[in-house]
């Protein structure tokens, strides 16, 4: 397909049908990141997802994770009010119990843990909203043995177990990186924490396999499914 004809599908905020297939067809659940699509096409975007039986990714990066664009609270209200049992707001911030007090109520809040962060402030105030409540987990801050015994300490405190796992494939927040084949070790060991691990970052087709066999059950795609293969 041509260049401008995939940014002409991207821009749109139309899904490859082909892909939410392909994730299908493996047995995962699929969620489409709105920060790849332009922010006047994101409500149609969702509606496009939900309509496939998809979920609304969306991310808010701030603080350590850099200043780039990503989804206000303007855009996740509305996104809430129009099917909030099928929004995922990641929060890749430095304070994410001061965004929950912000945020709507929602199918699910991610928070991605950083140094510094305080768990369990984060946790309380993703529950106060109702929300499922994950924790993403990327390869700077924990991988291998360390990201055992981070997930063995949120697994054995009350107020810490989460009701699923994001394994970063690339760095949090940064664009313009590949899928890291490496990290799909990190799922296989989350997986023995909880049934409940996704995979975020660099997901497209030729990766499907291999991040299924792994053991993830949820995958967020974002450039490979608006892009159509950019």
């Amino acid at each position: 397909m041509a260049t401008g004809a995939r940014a002409q599908l991207r821009d749109a905020g139309l899904p490859d049908p082909r892909l939410v297939a392909s994730v299908r067809r493996r047995g995962l659940v699929l969620a489409g990141s709105l920060l790849a699509v332009p922010p006047s096409s994101r409500l149609a975007a969702a509606e496009s997802l939900w309509r496939s039986g998809a979920w609304a990714h969306a991310d808010v990066i701030d603080g350590p994770f850099g200043s780039r664009d990503s989804l206000g609270l303007i855009e996740i209200h509305a996104l809430a009010r129009r099917r909030a049992s099928a929004v995922d707001v990641h929060l890749m911030v430095d304070d994410p119990a001061a965004w929950c007090a912000e945020l709507p109520p929602v199918g699910r809040v991610t928070v991605q843990v950083h140094d510094g962060i305080d768990l369990g402030a984060a946790a309380a105030s993703a529950r106060r909203l109702g929300s499922e409540l994950w924790w993403a987990v990327d390869s700077e801050h924990a991988t291998g043995a360390a990201l055992e015994l981070l997930l063995a300490s949120l697994s054995a405190e009350p107020g810490l177990r989460a009701d699923g796992v994001l394994v970063m494939l690339t760095p949090p927040g940064r664009s313009g990186f590949s899928l890291d084949p490496a990290r799909l070790d990190d799922v296989r060991a989350a997986c023995r924490f909880t049934e409940h691990v996704g995979v975020d970052g660099g997901v497209s087709e030729e990766f499907l396999d291999a991040i299924a066999e792994a053991g993830a059950r949820y995958a967020v795609c974002g450039r490979s499914l608006f892009a159509h293969g950019s």
